[in-house]
């Protein structure tokens, strides 16, 4: 038991604080740092790994290669009018129609590996239904008027983007491992409903 002497001096207030209280206020402003700094730690960790794998690979790809050369030599041939040789033109062409079909050749193994022809589940795919005929469509009409298309250009770039789910995304996904399931699924669907989709998009835009 305390004695009345010490109770007196602890009434008036002399600061003789238990080691506990001192210690909690004390490091208080550095436990709140403390936070900060772990969740910056984990943000970059988390990040930091990604950005490099995902770099790696694009890096690795050669598709992202083809794509550039692809748009430097148009960008060269319509500014100087150059010509493509027949030996080379036939064979990009010959590449560009097996691809497609090398695409769906892969997608019909993954599905046909899988235990139900709707891989991802109802909801995501009619997720990917309604950004692949709706959002799309929207987006590409909203920058379209920012960028001042008007009559038949617009109407075009409408129609393009509500278009179906390309195959190349299905096989990005597949080099990445990213939602293969979810994308083949809106590939099938989205091809599938294209037509009535497309047609009246047409209507529609014929009358506007």
């Amino acid at each position: 038991m305390t004695s009345s002497a010490e109770v007196g001096v602890l009434e008036e207030g002399d600061l003789a604080e238990t080691p506990g209280s001192v210690d909690v206020d004390r490091h208080r402003p550095e436990a709140a740092g403390d936070g900060r700094k772990k969740t910056a730690a984990t943000g970059w960790t988390f990040w930091a790994p990604l950005l490099c794998n995902v770099g790696l690979k694009i890096v690795r790809n050669p598709n992202v290669y083809a794509s550039i050369l692809g748009v430097a030599w148009s960008s060269m041939a319509n500014r100087w009018h150059l010509e493509m040789p027949s030996i080379v033109d036939g064979s990009i062409a010959i590449m560009s129609k097996t691809g497609i079909g090398m695409g769906m050749f892969s997608m019909g193994l993954f599905i046909g590996l899988q235990d139900r022809f709707i891989v991802c589940g109802p909801g995501l795919t009619v997720l990917s239904v309604v950004l692949r005929f709706v959002a799309a469509p929207a987006a590409t009409a909203v920058g379209a008027l920012v960028l001042g298309l008007r009559g038949d250009l617009l109407r075009v770039a409408i129609l393009q983007a509500a278009l179906p789910q390309s195959v190349a995304t299905f096989s990005f996904s597949r080099e990445y491992n990213l939602h293969a399931g979810v994308l083949s699924t809106a590939i099938i669907v989205t091809t599938l409903a294209s037509l009535p989709v497309l047609t009246a998009y047409y209507a529609v835009l014929g009358i506007v």
